[in-house]
């Protein structure tokens, strides 16, 4: 469907008070330009569809997507906007329970601050993430969380803990 069609469907529901399907068509139009390169684009529709998210008091869709927001500022190289984003999806995930989620926005958070050189403060946001998803049994993500470790480690020049971290990382299963 093109995006004039997309955009006037979503005003009819909106008209027609069905604001949960407007926000869904919302996030499928904001996906689209994402996949397209359009990160502008699709954060706009990410932010129309947490607005009509809010009014529905949908802290499962909003988390979400502030999360895919973090995302998209991650691959556009502004950092500390991400991790704005992601600290937005990790307090409505710790709200919600959504161990998962919490332990993949602090993962998130943990990369990006490693991107800024604030390492201490990165390793502390993944082995929280690794303590989560030990306690998941998440062996792909406990896996990644050990790679993360170990590039941390690495790059602040601890040779023994980044052997550490790489042994765990090589000998993890993956599911």
């Amino acid at each position: 469907m093109q995006e004039q069609a997309i955009l006037n469907q979503i005003e009819l529901l909106k008209a027609e008070g069905n604001k949960a399907k407007a926000a869904e068509l919302l996030n499928k139009l904001a996906f689209e330009k994402w996949e397209k390169n359009e990160e502008l684009k699709s954060l706009k529709f990410f932010e129309q569809s947490i607005s009509l998210n809010k009014e529905l008091k949908n802290d499962n869709a909003i988390k979400i997507i502030y999360g895919n927001m973090g995302a998209i500022y991650s691959d556009l190289g502004q950092v500390e906007t991400a991790i704005v984003f992601y600290r937005k999806s990790l307090l409505l995930s710790k709200k919600t329970n959504d161990k998962n989620n919490t332990a993949i926005n602090l993962l998130n958070i943990g990369v990006e601050l490693k991107k800024m050189r604030r390492f201490n403060e990165s390793l502390k946001n993944i082995e929280k993430s690794l303590n989560i998803f030990i306690e998941l049994d998440n062996k792909k993500f406990i896996r990644r969380c050990y790679g993360e470790l170990y590039d941390n480690y690495e790059k602040m020049d601890n040779v023994n803990k980044a052997k550490e971290y790489l042994n765990k990382y090589i000998n993890q299963e993956t599911n």
